[in-house]
């Protein structure tokens, strides 16, 4: 086995939790701020990014077991594999790695002996059998119940590590088994899909998605006819874009059970606890609004119904979202808490729309190597509707959106010519 091709590109996932909606699920314990980080190049969110007030272990045993539901007599239960129940397994493997092959992990750009990558490969095959096992399980339950923002969420934790481990091991198959990363890809896809009922699932989803894409690009020399086919068909039956909707339906939906948290503390445990949503000091008139129940359920059904039209927004060009964006921000004059918490759905929406607009450029890129540069008119760019900028390299040829990356600069790809 050849060294792991990780990416090159180190992926910058700052997704803006820190205000409101896409904090609350860290707020009732502290304010933690569950910012993502780039982990090596890969792109992934380090597991320590995701403090919370608990411990991994805590809610969630890895080495444990969700029961199955108990009432068969209703037809909404589920019945078959719970696929928790195998990443669970997996998890407990991961912790009996050393701690240099979970530094390995974590951090995959660092030198390394071949014979140390290829035995924590070997090492690393028991956990992808089980993730394997998973991807084809019946249903997905953590066993933690509803969702809600007392609740510490240390799933996501175990998502991450599995998602970090599989994402090493399919970089570092690649170069002669690509066909074999490629599954293995795959079946990590299918982790975050356990847990993306909320915004805080959904940028975890993003951006396990999108450190795959980058897999596949930088080894895309390493792809014949056969495994080509197979990475477009990865590339399109992603289920990014309903796990994206589904994150913003859900976190609208916890907006009630935010406004019950609020009601019903006194007036100064309220402003105590303001700025662990926040992150800042509110103006008086935004202070006022916290300690008045009725204004503050206008606010929030505000923000709830903007957060539901996320969903929708998720399939509109980038034209269309800023003029309907635009129009809602005019009437927020009134709503000072609104005003301070929406930005931080902007910035989420369009952590989404970069993952969308590389997925559907690294599939024109695969067609255009699979079918030649007239596959380039038949795709769609999302952000625009129209087809990706292509332009003939020494090499090979650069694919190009004006949608903008983490540093303000258009989204591009580069593809070498086949051999």
């Amino acid at each position: 086995m050849n060294k792991p091709a990780f990416p090159q590109r180190i992926l910058i996932a700052g997704l803006l939790l820190a205000a409101c909606f896409t904090a609350l699920w860290f707020s009732g314990t502290g304010g933690t701020d569950p910012r993502t980080a780039a982990d090596g190049a890969t792109g992934n969110p380090s597991p320590a990014s995701f403090e919370t007030p608990v411990t991994a272990d805590e809610g969630v045993d890895p080495a444990g077991v969700v029961p199955a539901p108990t009432d068969r007599d209703d037809p909404s239960v589920p019945r078959g594999v719970n696929g928790t129940n195998l990443y669970l397994k997996a998890s407990a493997l991961l912790k009996q790695l050393s701690e240099s092959e979970k530094k390995m992990i974590k951090q995959p750009r660092e030198e390394v002996a071949e014979a140390e990558a290829k035995a924590l490969y070997e090492k690393l095959r028991p956990v992808l059998a089980l993730i394997h096992d998973a991807a084809r399980a019946d249903y997905y339950d953590w066993g933690l119940g509803e969702v809600s923002i007392d609740k510490p969420m240390p799933q996501y934790r175990i998502i991450i590590e599995l998602a970090q481990a599989a994402l090493w091991s399919a970089a570092y198959r690649f170069a002669e088994d690509p066909a074999g990363a490629i599954e293995d890809l795959a079946a990590r896809a299918k982790i975050p899909r356990s847990e993306t009922s909320i915004l805080i699932g959904g940028l975890v989803a993003s951006t396990i998605e999108r450190s795959a894409l980058d897999v596949i690009r930088e080894n895309a020399a390493h792809l014949n006819a056969s495994t080509l086919e197979r990475a477009r068909t990865f590339v399109t039956e992603s289920t990014f874009n309903e796990d994206a909707r589904r994150s913003f339906e859900g976190e609208a939906t916890m907006s009630d059970s935010f406004f019950n948290k609020i009601a019903a503390m006194v007036p100064e445990e309220r402003l105590k606890w303001a700025p662990s949503v926040w992150g800042e000091k509110l103006e008086p008139a935004a202070a006022k609004v916290l300690l008045d129940n009725e204004r503050l359920a206008d606010e929030v059904r505000l923000v709830k119904k903007f957060t539901a039209q996320m969903a929708e927004a998720m399939s509109w060009p980038d034209a269309q979202f800023k003029a309907w964006n635009s129009e809602f921000r005019a009437g927020l004059s009134d709503y000072p808490l609104a005003a301070i918490s929406l930005p931080a759905l902007d910035g989420v929406r369009d952590a989404f729309r970069r993952v969308q607009v590389e997925r559907e450029m690294l599939g024109t890129g695969l067609s255009i190597l699979a079918d030649g540069p007239a596959a380039a008119a038949l795709a769609r760019d999302p952000g625009t509707g129209n087809p990706f900028s292509y332009t003939t390299t020494a090499a090979g040829f650069e694919l190009r959106s004006p949608t903008l990356d983490e540093k303000g600069k258009p989204i591009s790809m580069r593809f070498a010519a086949p051999k």
